[in-house]
């Protein structure tokens, strides 16, 4: 990505601010892919395509619990039911439309509030590389939509991170931040890297603002940046760095109180240009107040402060989220006395003090804001431990091995040209956007990596790869299950279960569980949890969950849609368990076949060993559950591309529960063996007589 050089690079769009970003990922693929490369349509603006208002549309319904806001598109919805409206719309013939009654603002706001959306929300694939700027889904977005990583390196094979994981630590460590000019570029990723090599442990917090701090334009050294930051504070070093950066600015000489046209022009807001106006208004109200210092001027500046909406601006914009006074003390006298340190009273009048704090300011916000969403994607990578505010490599035996400092400290600020920029920004051709490994990634070839790996190997005592990769699987297996017990008891499983009935209850869910990522996502995570509870024989926990989760083993990502969300592999059955929160309306059409062919192809897959579907979901469909129930008596067919293709299950069993039923079973101390017992003598009642020929029968004259 490219940023300016008074800017911050960002993960996410501020624009479609959501915390739920790999799951949103997901979300914003699928869209193109169902509706944009399937040719339905064209990614543009009308009148050359409706796409772009399609899009934003479909990510509103994909993700109701996110935008409640909606009144922009139920506003314009409402005209499109009038066919006049939607016959022109619909046709593209924008004179039509145009002539039609509040033809012409309706488009306005088309392009300004529901189009200019979609563009934000996809320009965040662009900037993790899984799609291009034409919206078109790269190879390695289509990578990520099927949850299927490619060919993987002597290296990646040692790492116990699923295919999310690793692809994003691919992306992550591929991304570049270019300076505007294209001369050169800052790799995030790779600073975090060495500073967590370097220093076994850090504070998160100061980690991740560090790391967004920088701006290509300004290359620091890291070892003498590092140094200062844990040898003074963050701040020191974060108002030295502005310092720098503001060094080129140019604000003119204003004299007396600037009028609205100047002003207008220095301060403003991306976000929301009717923000300059309250900047104005604070400017003018305490440039007022501090001429004259009078209680009635002072009243004036508070009430604007304690304005709800007004002041939260106002703090963001020249205080850095903080107060710019303390109004504890609303008399004149005691007022002065309590901020008289405050720079915007002691130096009140002076414009350029104002834009110096400004400039600062909305930095240090951008950068308190926009580290969230780095550090979001990087966690997601599965290689980063952080744990009561301290930030440590995970698998760093294996990480000490495989990187050399002094290779990443030359790659974390690195010269280039706007040629360079260019091809690696837009090319079709770019290893950005393209699946390749971490040992290309970093310059080796097969040989050194087989050497690392080798070195590995040696230093845990054990022969081949696999031995490793099985030994780091079955530590982490233990360290989840200690986990669980300890973060997770039983208790607290039948305590957050019912919570998940009602969606106002979601923050309540994020803050027990620990996490910011999608309801759904924790839902998944919470029900695999559950079963291991119900369950009174042993399993592989971890393995168990098809959903991506951190190196902290917390749930990340929800799982992709090839597979059941958890499959609990016992030495003599396969239990597999699908979960969803969507409404029974939504089951007929998001559930319905999904399920069943998991259960099919599963069920194919592991014979002989028996295997039971179970359905978890809040509500349940009547329609839905009976052809489940129905179709255990009829052959079904793999619906598998190779192996199994065109093999046949019999009795497919699917047993639906509701979240509350799952409670009950877990709180009466129900196991396991009792439900499948139970399942499995209902099912086995069932016929196996079916005519697989009935349709022959019929038309045989």
């Amino acid at each position: 990505m490219k940023v300016a050089e008074d800017s911050k690079f960002n993960m996410w769009n501020t624009n479609g601010r959501r915390k739920d970003i790999t799951d949103a990922y997901t979300k914003y693929l699928t869209i193109l892919n169902e509706e944009f490369e399937s040719g339905n349509y064209e990614w543009d603006s009308f009148p050359k395509s409706v796409g772009q208002f399609v899009f934003y549309m479909l990510a509103i319904q994909s993700s109701p619990e996110i935008f409640k806001d909606t009144n922009k598109l139920d506003s314009f919805n409402k005209y499109l039911e009038k066919s006049e409206y939607a016959n022109s719309f619909w046709a593209l013939d924008e004179e039509t439309f145009e002539s039609l009654p509040k033809g012409q603002i309706l488009l306005e706001d088309l392009d300004k509030n529901l189009e200019a959306r979609a563009r934000h929300y996809t320009s965040n694939l662009t900037k993790i590389g899984f799609a291009y700027n034409n919206r078109k889904i790269s190879t390695v977005g289509k990578s990520y939509l099927n949850e299927k990583v490619g060919q993987l390196d002597t290296f990646e094979k040692l790492l116990p991170i699923n295919s999310i994981n690793l692809i994003l630590l691919r992306q992550l460590s591929k991304l570049r931040v270019y300076s505007k000019d294209g001369s050169m570029y800052y790799s995030p990723f790779n600073l975090l890297l060495y500073t967590l090599l370097k220093y076994n442990r850090i504070s998160d917090s100061v980690l991740f603002k560090m790391i967004e701090l920088l701006n290509p334009k300004f290359p620091v050294n890291p070892d003498t940046f590092l140094d200062r930051v844990l040898t003074t504070t963050f701040e020191e070093v974060q108002l030295s760095y502005n310092n720098r950066i503001s060094g080129n600015d140019e604000f003119p000489d204003f004299q007396g109180v600037m009028q609205y046209e100047d002003f207008s022009k220095y301060f403003t807001s991306q976000k929301d240009s009717t923000q300059s106006q309250i900047y104005y208004e604070f400017y003018l109200k305490n440039y007022k107040f501090v001429q004259n210092k009078t209680q009635e001027s002072l009243d004036i500046l508070i009430e604007l402060l304690k304005n709800k909406s007004k002041g939260k601006v106002i703090k963001t914009a020249f205080g850095g989220k903080e107060s710019v006074y303390n109004t504890r003390k609303t008399r004149i006298e005691e007022f002065l006395t309590e901020n008289a340190d405050k720079v915007y009273l002691t130096d009140g009048t002076n414009n350029a003090m104002y834009y110096s704090e400004f400039r600062f300011s909305k930095r240090n916000s951008d950068v308190r804001e926009y580290n969230r969403n780095f550090r979001k994607v990087a966690l997601a990578t599965g290689i980063l431990h952080v744990n009561n505010g301290i930030a440590e490599l995970a698998y760093r035996n294996l990480w000490e091995k495989f990187l050399n400092l002094d290779v990443l400290q030359n790659n974390i600020f690195v010269p280039s040209t706007k040629e360079d920029m260019e091809f690696y920004e837009n090319s079709y051709g770019s290893v950005f956007y393209n699946n390749i490994t971490l040992s290309k990634i970093y310059g080796y070839d097969e040989n050194q990596v087989v050497s690392i790996v080798r070195e590995i190997t040696n230093e845990l005592s054990l022969s081949t790869a696999d031995e490793v990769k099985g030994h780091l699987q079955s530590q982490i297996s233990i360290e989840f299950k200690e986990f669980v017990h300890r973060t997770f008891p039983k208790d607290k499983i039948i305590e957050i279960l019912p919570l998940f009935s009602d969606r106002s209850n979601d923050k309540i869910i994020q803050k027990m569980v620990g996490v910011e990522s999608s309801v759904p996502t924790i839902y998944e995570y919470i029900v695999g949890l559950a079963w291991y509870y119900l369950s009174d024989k042993d399993y592989d926990l971890h393995s168990s969950f098809n959903l991506t989760m951190t190196a902290d083993f917390l749930p990340e990502k929800f799982a992709g849609g090839g597979y059941g969300d958890i499959v609990a592999v016992y030495d003599d059955e396969i239990v597999q368990l699908e979960v969803t929160l969507m409404d029974r309306n939504t089951q007929k059409r998001g559930e319905w076949e999904p399920v069943l062919r998991h259960a099919a192809n599963l069920t194919i897959d592991e014979e002989p060993k028996p295997v039971t579907t179970l359905f978890v979901a809040d509500e349940l469909d009547d329609n839905t559950i009976n052809i489940w129930r129905a179709v255990a008596s009829v052959p079904l067919k793999s619906s598998r591309e190779v192996q199994t293709f065109g093999k046949t299950a019999e009795n497919v069993k699917i047993m639906p529960l509701k979240n509350i039923e799952l409670r009950d079973l877990l709180s009466n101390n129900v196991n396991s063996t009792l439900l499948l017992t139970n399942i499995n003598t209902s099912f086995s009642s069932l016929s196996q007589e079916f005519d697989v020929n009935w349709r022959e029968t019929i038309l045989d004259f």
